[in-house]
């Protein structure tokens, strides 16, 4: 009904190489996400234990 009244609104679909464009940035904080989320659970876990690790500098607090 609203496309034979004419008040369909249109809508735009970006081309393939500015949606590709888009995705990779997406991508990227989806994985920093995931290894924040792996440290996270790894330093809990040795907390937990009471476990120290001084050669590993990224799970020094």
């Amino acid at each position: 009904m609203l496309l034979r009244n004419g008040t369909l609104l249109s809508i735009w679909i970006p081309p393939g190489e500015l949606r590709d464009r888009r995705k990779l940035p997406r991508k990227s904080m989806v994985l920093v996400r995931m290894r924040t989320m792996i440290k996270n659970r790894i330093r809990a876990t040795f907390c937990k234990y009471n476990l120290k690790v001084d050669e590993v500098s990224d799970l020094r607090d």
